[in-house]
C-alpha cells in the first residue's frame, strides 16, 4: 500500500510541476507581447483598404460582365421576335395583295398591317430604350455612390417590362385585328368562289 501511496504521490507531483510550468509559460507569452505601434496600424489599416478597394473593383466587374451578358440576350431576343412580328407581317402582305387581286376591299386588313407595323417598331424602340437602361447601370455600377446605380438598374426593370408589354402588345393586335380581317377575307373567297363556280 506504501508503494501506490508513493506512486500515488509522485503523479501528482509531476502534474502538479507540470501544470504550473504550463502556466508559467503563458503568463511569460503575455508579458512578452507589446501593443503594435502606429506604423504598424497604418499598415494594417492600409492593408485591409487595399484587399476592400480590390473586392469591389472584382465585385464591379462581376455586375458589368452579368449587365453586358443580359444586353445580349435582350438584343437577341428583340431580333428575333421582330424576325417572327416582320415575317407575320409579310404574310399579311402577301394575302392584302391577293385580296386586291380578287376584288376585295382590303381596307380592314391594310389597317391590321399598320397597325402592327406600328406595335412592331414600339417594340423595337422599347428594347433600345430598355438596353441603353442597362448600359447606363453597367456604366454606374463602378461608382463610389450606389444611388446612381440603383437608380439606373431600377429604371432599366421598368423598361424590361415595358419592352415585355410591347411585346404583348403586337401579339394581342395581331389576334384582335389581323386574324379577324383574315377570317372575314377567308369567308369572302368562299362566297365567291362558289358563286363563280355555279
Amino acid at each position: 500500500m506504501k508503494k501506490q501511496l508513493l506512486f500515488v504521490l509522485a503523479i501528482s507531483v509531476i502534474t502538479a510541476g507540470v501544470l504550473s510550468g504550463t502556466v508559467l509559460a503563458q503568463g511569460t507569452d503575455t508579458t512578452n507581447r507589446q501593443a503594435p505601434t502606429r506604423e504598424e496600424l497604418e499598415v494594417r489599416t492600409q492593408q485591409v483598404e487595399e484587399r476592400q478597394a480590390q473586392r469591389i473593383l472584382e465585385r464591379c466587374e462581376a455586375i458589368k460582365q452579368r449587365l453586358t451578358a443580359h444586353i445580349g440576350r435582350v438584343n437577341q431576343a428583340t431580333e428575333q421576335q421582330v424576325g417572327v412580328y416582320e415575317r407575320l407581317n409579310g404574310r399579311l402582305d402577301a394575302v392584302i395583295t391577293r385580296a386586291n387581286e380578287a376584288g376585295y376591299d382590303s381596307f380592314v386588313l391594310v389597317e391590321a398591317r399598320d397597325s402592327i407595323g406600328a406595335k412592331i417598331i414600339a417594340f423595337s424602340d422599347a428594347s433600345t430604350e430598355a438596353t441603353a437602361g442597362m448600359s447606363a447601370a453597367a456604366d454606374a455600377a463602378c461608382e463610389t455612390d450606389a444611388a446612381p446605380y440603383g437608380t439606373a438598374l431600377s429604371d432599366a426593370r421598368l423598361s424590361l417590362q415595358a419592352v415585355r408589354e410591347a411585346s404583348a402588345e403586337v401579339r394581342t393586335t395581331f389576334r384582335n385585328t389581323a386574324i379577324p380581317a383574315l377570317q372575314d377575307f377567308v369567308a369572302w373567297l368562299e362566297v365567291n368562289q362558289t358563286v363563280e363556280q355555279e
